[in-house]
Order: structure tokens, then sequence, then C-alpha cells
């Protein structure tokens, strides 16, 4: 499941969170393991993200699900720094498994925080074609579950920042 998305929202709390992105904690993406058939070259150094958590408190999770058409249940911020990418990977849920362990529909939303800045890219796999992302406007983006497969690039001299909400599809 793929679909383009736009939804109307202040970002500002989420703008302030990334000017203050060095407090987050820094983490190499949870996609590279001992495990992972990534080339060596994919390391800490250029698969950094910074991540934010929020609660229902400082975030309208009904809100921003009724736009979506889903239950969300978690939001995060990434951070994506420049010279930095998320490799080719399909989403895991792991926070989503933890709350509905009996359950394997999850969805997820990607929302670009900020306009489009040339460098930066998102890559999807669409059936059989591959859907390049580019050009974005804030508060677009895309609704996957975990058969898609996407990469994000960040080759920009500024972060790529989104918002990201999991749930289900109401």
């Amino acid at each position: 499941m793929f679909t383009h998305i736009k939804i109307n929202f202040d970002f500002t709390k989420i703008e302030i969170s990334v000017k203050n992105h060095k407090k987050l904690n820094s983490m190499k993406s949870n996609i590279m393991n001992k495990d992972s058939q990534f080339p060596n070259s994919f390391c800490e150094e250029n698969t950094t993200i910074f991540q934010k958590w929020w609660n229902e408190q400082e975030i309208d999770f009904d809100l921003l699900g009724n736009q979506l058409g889903m239950k969300v249940e978690t939001i995060s911020t990434i951070i994506l720094p420049p010279g930095n990418n998320i490799p080719w990977h399909t989403d895991t849920f792991i926070k989503m498994q933890e709350i509905y362990p009996d359950r394997n529909d999850f969805v997820r939303a990607m929302i670009y925080v900020d306009d489009y800045v040339p460098g930066q890219m998102t890559q999807i796999q669409n059936g059989e074609k591959y859907e390049t992302y580019t050009f974005w406007k804030s508060g677009e983006g895309y609704l996957i579950n975990d058969s898609i497969p996407h990469v994000n690039v960040n080759g920009s001299f500024g972060n790529t920042v989104t918002m990201n909400l999991s749930g289900i599809l109401v």
C-alpha cells in the first residue's frame, strides 16, 4: 500500500524541536544491525538520525489521525542531517507490534515538515515501478505499510525533517 497524502498542521512545535536537535539523542538508523545485508560503507557517519518521540499532550494525535483516516498510536520527528541517508528498507513497526502484538495491518505516514531543498530525495517502490519523490511542500508526504521498500537521502546542505505517524487505518 502506497499513497500520497497532505495534511494541514502548524509545524511550529516541530520546528522548535529541530532547532534544539543537538539535545535529542543521535542514533544510527536502527536498520543497521549485525545481521543486515548492507555494505560496510553504510556506517554511523552516514546513517545518523536524530529522533524525538511525541506524546498526546504535545501533539493532537486525533486531529492528525482524522485527516489521514487512521488511528494514530505513535508520532516521532526524524531529522536526517546533511550527508546522511536511511538505506533501502521496509518499515518494521516495532513500537506498533508492542502495542498490538496480534496485528500486522500497520501503516505509517511520513510527512515533510519543511519544503523540499535540492539534494533531498525519497524513493519508493510502487508496485513494479519506483517513484522518486522530490519538490515536496511542507505537510505533504506518503502513507505506506510494511511491504513498501523505500530510501531517504539527504545530499543537501540542510536537515531533512519528517513527522512520522504510525497506526491503523480506520
